[in-house]
């Protein structure tokens, strides 16, 4: 058996816990409310907006 390694795991020794993900969700808040509703955004109940009815009036086609 080879000795460990200088840099490896030492037994006796407590490891550090290995730094957090960026790619990991945050935590969840420590409130139990929920998060306040974003203005001008439907809930998950409301229908789809409607595509037959644009917000902006139709191009003017040159003449």
């Amino acid at each position: 058996l080879s000795p460990p390694s200088p840099g490896g795991p030492r037994r006796g020794v407590a490891q550090p816990p290995p730094p957090a993900s960026s790619r990991a969700p945050p935590p969840p808040p420590a409130g139990g409310r929920p998060a306040p509703a974003i203005p001008n955004r439907p809930g998950p109940g409301a229908p789809p907006p409607a595509r037959g009815t644009p917000g902006l009036p139709p191009p003017l086609i040159p003449s």
